[in-house]
């Protein structure tokens, strides 16, 4: 199709301060051929009221849950009454660049997904000049394993197929949403990026601390682990991994090299440091560590063959 509908789930909870300047960020769009789908999760402000304001748009729809469905099950429910060929999620509270979805239209070609940066705003709409939206190297192709210890794909700024919905749910309560996507996606067909920034990425106060430590990682390398951070670490990484595991369309060698990672790891905390884990990881490194500078490959699989977890994913999330 030349001009196939995008389908754009809007998930909103208490969202009354920013969500104006998104909706009429959604609805100024340089793409036509769109529909806006308004999941509100009971909020408890004046979201309804303003989301109200938008019904004489003919392509927008809101639906009010009876109860809170929570953040992973609203995001479902948005994503299963998408009607388009596309499907483009969005938050609340981030500003779209008119010409976003026209552009990921005409350069996703036969990608299943495509996502791109984003530029990082606070609470004021002032640019954050200091923050990157994300730290490491994107990826393209179908490279899933380089989703196993983290994820470049930001869910505000993605664009996927409608074919690849009925592998995406239902999603897995002990995965984020966009990683879950990311991985999915990347097992299923490639994905590819677009460079630039195609979005307005909202920070909030309470995420500034982690805003201001994403510049200096280097501070962090000396932190001590407690006990029981690390067996929380461990327990997370686990479920993480055993949840892409049991996806239908994994290739075999993909499945067998998960679940050899997954049984090394349920060894921790008795063993200081796994060598059977550290030889897995070696001989995968350039895919699993794709995502990280060549000269980090070392210290990632010194640092999971330990038990830690990849440092910048456990401070940063």
């Amino acid at each position: 199709m030349n001009n196939p509908l995008v389908s754009i789930p809007v998930f909103v909870y208490n969202g009354e301060r920013f969500l104006k300047k998104q909706l009429d960020s959604l609805i100024n769009q340089t793409y036509e051929n769109i529909e806006i789908i308004i999941c509100d999760d009971c909020s408890k402000d004046t979201s309804i009221k303003i989301i109200k304001e938008y019904e004489k748009f003919t392509n927008f729809t809101y639906y009010s849950n009876n109860q809170n469905l929570g953040v992973y099950k609203n995001v479902e429910k948005g994503l299963l009454l998408c009607k388009g060929e596309y499907i483009a999620p969005c938050d609340h509270d981030d500003i779209w660049m008119p010409e976003k979805i026209e552009t990921l239209v005409n350069n996703i070609k036969d990608n299943v997904l495509i996502y791109s940066t984003s530029t990082p705003i606070d609470e004021d709409d002032r640019i954050i000049d200091n923050f990157s939206s994300h730290n490491n190297k994107l990826i393209k192709g179908n490279n899933n394993k380089a989703f196993f210890f983290d994820n470049c794909v930001s869910g505000h700024t993605i664009m996927f197929k409608k074919e690849l919905l009925s592998y995406l749910v239902p999603l897995p309560s002990n995965v984020y949403p966009d990683w879950w996507i990311a991985f999915v996606a990347s097992s299923y067909s490639s994905i590819d990026y677009y460079k630039d920034s195609l979005v307005y990425y909202r920070r909030h106060n309470s995420q500034m601390t982690k805003t201001n430590n994403r510049q200096k990682p280097k501070l962090y390398k000396k932190i001590f682990f407690k006990e029981e951070e690390k067996k929380a670490s461990l327990k997370r990484k686990i479920d993480i991994l055993s949840a892409f595991s049991s996806l239908s369309i994994l290739d075999k060698d993909t499945k067998i090299l998960l679940d050899k990672i997954i049984f090394e790891l349920k060894k921790f905390p008795n063993l200081y440091i796994n060598k059977n884990l550290i030889h897995l990881l070696n001989q995968n490194k350039q895919e699993i560590f794709a995502m990280a500078n060549q000269k980090d490959h070392y210290k990632l699989v010194k640092n999971l063959a330990r038990g830690i977890w990849y440092y910048r994913i456990k401070l940063y999330t």
